[in-house]
Order: structure tokens, then C-alpha cells, then sequence
């Protein structure tokens, strides 16, 4: 009948293309009726892809996540993986259930160099700690060798392998 009105709402995760919850379609003067909405296709986030692809979400533990079309997703590189790609690649947008993942390679391991250490009077912070090899991402912590202080600035003792380099805080003699 003219006139009539029926409601339509996307199922879970779908939403309406002009945003809206549910929208309605009505039949018109000559018994036609105006065209259904239309509802975008979510995207899922798995696992499976993000770990072909050696990221993580940014700002969340989840193994699985799903967005609505038009929402932005962050990533992350994995421990021990490095960026591919331009830092704005890693904030995805989901377009009718399609995700363009980042994409991260395995990083280069740092060796703590012991000529750098003398050079710069320092040593590790874990005398104990038996390994000098260190994945791209992790955290060294050194410290200034006995009777040096420090010249670099607190937060370069705390460096941070990335890819294959370290940078290395100095100390200089107390005494000098």
C-alpha cells in the first residue's frame, strides 16, 4: 500500500552506509518502493593475519577484533620486528571488510660491543646477565663503571636495540 513503511537494521558488526543504526524504506505514491539501505561489511582482525604479517594491535592484547566499515585500526610490530612501511600505513581503516595490514620484518639482534663499553666507562647494569645479544626492540640497561659518573642524560642508560644498533651512554672519571 502507499505509504508503507518498513524497517531495516544491519546485523552485528554491519553498519548502515549513512551511519545510521537501522534505516526505513517506504512504498510511494505509484507503489515503488525507495531502495533498501545498504550495510558495509565489517572487518575482522585475526590472529592468523596479523601474525603473517608480524604486527599486533596497538593499544589492545586481543588476538581478534572486529570494526565496522570505516573505522581506523592501530598496529603494532611485534617484539623483535621492525616497521616495513611509512608509520602512517600502521593506522588502517577498515573499508567494506577489507584490512590493508602493515607489514614488519624481523629486526637485526645488537651485540653490546665491549670496545664501546670501555670508550665510554660503562657495563651492563645485570653484571650477572650472561647475554651481550639482544632482539630489536629490547631494552639494555648499563650503568657507569666504578669511580665514573655519568655525563649522558638518566634515560640513555635505559637504550634500546633497534635494529641492529645501540646507542651508548658515556661516563667520565669522578676524579678527571
Amino acid at each position: 500500500m502507499p505509504e508503507d513503511r518498513i524497517e531495516y537494521s544491519c546485523l552485528e558488526g554491519y553498519k548502515t552506509a549513512n551511519n545510521m543504526p537501522t534505516d526505513t524504506t517506504r512504498c510511494g505514491i505509484n507503489g515503488e518502493w525507495s531502495p533498501a539501505p545498504e550495510c558495509l561489511v565489517a572487518c575482522t582482525a585475526s590472529e592468523e593475519d596479523m601474525d603473517r604479517n608480524n604486527v599486533e594491535l596497538k593499544w589492545s592484547r586481543e588476538t581478534k577484533l572486529y570494526s565496522t566499515s570505516g573505522d581506523y585500526i592501530e598496529f603494532d610490530c611485534k617484539a623483535g620486528y621492525v616497521k616495513e612501511q611509512e608509520p602512517s600505513h600502521y593506522k588502517v581503516q577498515c573499508v567494506e571488510g577489507v584490512l590493508d595490514y602493515p607489514r614488519c620484518r624481523l629486526g637485526r639482534s645488537c651485540t653490546v660491543n665491549t670496545n664501546h663499553t670501555e670508550s665510554n666507562n660503562i657495563q651492563l647494569q645485570s653484571p650477572q646477565s650472561r647475554t651481550s645479544t639482544y632482539r630489536s626492540g629490547d631494552f639494555i640497561f648499563f650503568e657507569c663503571k666504578s669511580g665514573y659518573r655519568q655525563i649522558s642524560r638518566t634515560e640513555k642508560f635505559r637504550a634500546q636495540c633497534l635494529d641492529g644498533a645501540i646507542t651508548y651512554p658515556t661516563c667520565q672519571s669522578r676524579f678527571g
